[in-house]
């Protein structure tokens, strides 16, 4: 059972803002999708929640055309969706409400999520009194109240601050683990390369990059050596090195490919360099991305 998205399009006038769009998601698995702004992220999401319409394709959700109304989903926009006049318990009671809850599981939701979220304090204030910061928690709490099977977080992260970040990652990893059918959308590549098993790179409506992470990493070999000696850094002035940073006695040299490594190896054997670690590192996404989309 997954949920599927099949050959999506969308079109404004003559420019081509998605163009035959494909990716499954799992039970269980986050997929990440990267891409710079205008690059056809947000209207391939909003075509999934049929928020607009699609020029043609389909979304799939357990072999059946997803219903957006008959789903429990939740999605999390990168812009607020907030009533800032409202108090924060207000606002999280009328979307418990609406997303199918009863009374008293409102209530029980509402407490739990605000203590877990540490917004006590903040529970009888207008929202628009709130930090950026406790607003997208108040809207994170809002798209997962209702427990709901799919999950579509569009910058999540956004305005919270590092012990925030952190219990929210935590969350998403427990949602992970519950099963539950999440799309990620950010610019953090940190947290895709986390959370997501599978990925797509946008760009300009195309998916330039499509598949499972590790898999995508391995197509481009491993490029970074890490080496932490005792000693300076004999003269490595050969084919296929491209690039030395240093820290302290940790160097991050750049290699043309993996049989670059076994050159300075023997370089460094012969100038009786002492070695503590010597390893071979596949690129970070970040870095995959720039090579992709242009810049973050």
């Amino acid at each position: 059972m997954s949920l599927k998205i099949i050959n999506l399009n969308k079109t404004y006038g003559d420019k081509k803002v998605v163009n035959r769009v494909n990716f499954e998601v799992e039970a269980g698995r986050a997929y990440g999708i990267l891409g710079r702004n205008g690059a056809g992220k947000t209207t391939t999401i909003k075509m999934i929640l049929d928020i607009i319409s699609k020029d043609s394709g389909q979304v799939l959700f357990k072999n059946k055309e997803l219903n957006v109304i008959g789903e429990k989903i939740g999605y999390l926009p990168e812009e607020k969706s907030l009533y800032y006049k409202s108090t924060v318990w207000n606002h999280l009671f009328y979307f418990s409400r609406i997303s199918g809850l009863d009374v008293k599981e409102s209530k029980t939701k509402i407490n739990y999520w605000v203590e877990k979220f540490q917004l006590e304090e903040y529970i009888n204030k207008p929202i628009e009194t709130l930090s950026k910061g406790n607003q997208q928690k108040v809207q994170i709490i809002s798209t997962i109240i209702h427990d709901p099977d799919i999950l579509i977080f569009d910058e999540p992260f956004s305005g919270l601050d590092p012990v925030n970040s952190e219990t929210l990652r935590n969350i998403v990893i427990e949602l992970v683990n519950s099963g539950k059918y999440i799309i990620f959308c950010t610019h953090q590549t940190h947290y895709i390369e986390e959370f997501c098993d599978k990925i797509s790179i946008f760009k300009n409506g195309i998916q330039t990059i499509e598949g499972n992470l590790f898999n995508i990493k391995k197509s481009y070999g491993r490029n970074k050596l890490i080496l932490e000696i005792d000693g300076n850094l004999p003269n490595l002035k050969i084919y296929g090195v491209k690039g030395i940073v240093k820290n302290k006695n940790t160097y991050e040299i750049e290699i043309l490919n993996e049989n670059v490594a076994g050159d300075i190896l023997n370089i460094l054997y012969n100038n009786r360099i002492k070695i503590f670690n010597f390893g071979l590192k596949y690129k970070s996404l970040h870095e995959i991305f720039l090579n992709t989309a242009g810049d973050l």
